[in-house]
This record gives C-alpha cells, sequence and structure tokens, in this order.
C-alpha cells in the first residue's frame, strides 16, 4: 500500500474509510443494538449508522479534528424522526453541535453504553 511511515499513513486515501469502519465496529461492539442501518436516500442524504427503537439514534463517523453540522446530517434526523446524532471523531473532547447533536471522542465509546 506504499505506507512506509506516519506521515504515508495520514495521506492514505484508505484511511478515512478504515478509521470509520474500526469505529463503526466498536460502536457496535459496545452498544449491541438488534437493528442497525446504513441510511442513503438518492438526493445525497446517508448517516453512517442508524440504531431504530424507542430513541432513535444516529451515528456519524468523521476522521477530522472539529467536525461540523452538515445537511446530511439535518436531513437524516428530519427523514428518521432521530433523537440523538453522535459524531465519532478522533480528537479528545466533547461538545454539542446542536441539541440533538453531539461530538464525542472515539476514546471515550466505552461512555456510550451509559
Amino acid at each position: 500500500m506504499g505506507i512506509e511511515n506516519r506521515d504515508d499513513l495520514l495521506r492514505h486515501p484508505k484511511l478515512g474509510p478504515s478509521w470509520e469502519t474500526f469505529a463503526l465496529e466498536k460502536v457496535l461492539r459496545i452498544l449491541n443494538p438488534d437493528e442497525a442501518y446504513f441510511y442513503a436516500v438518492h438526493s445525497g442524504t446517508e448517516l453512517d449508522l442508524y440504531i431504530p427503537g424507542k430513541e432513535k439514534l444516529g451515528v456519524e463517523f468523521k476522521r477530522q479534528d472539529a467536525p461540523k453540522v452538515t445537511k446530511a446530517m439535518r436531513n437524516a434526523m428530519e427523514d428518521l424522526g432521530l433523537t440523538r446524532l453522535w459524531v465519532i471523531y478522533p480528537g479528545s473532547r466533547e461538545y454539542a453541535l446542536s441539541n440533538e447533536i453531539t461530538v464525542k471522542p472515539i476514546h471515550s465509546l466505552a461512555d456510550l453504553a451509559d
């Protein structure tokens, strides 16, 4: 894959998708939901993880330093009637993007089960 050092890894085009898959697997292992889905519609709105149930939860995975609310997040919240949406990222602090959208560091995934 041509990865000889950390800089090569950080520039590699497969880093983002690989990281997102790693984080998705961690969330599924911790939450252990009965059902979990990827959501996408023709208009371009997509959501990395949708967990239906009494409390409808959406999860986005972003390999970036400071994720922001996107139009797709807002559309997915409306389309699916989400109660909450978590944005999992590799950073170090948790913060709210809105009343329903929270950015959570990947290292805090064990706290998601609470």
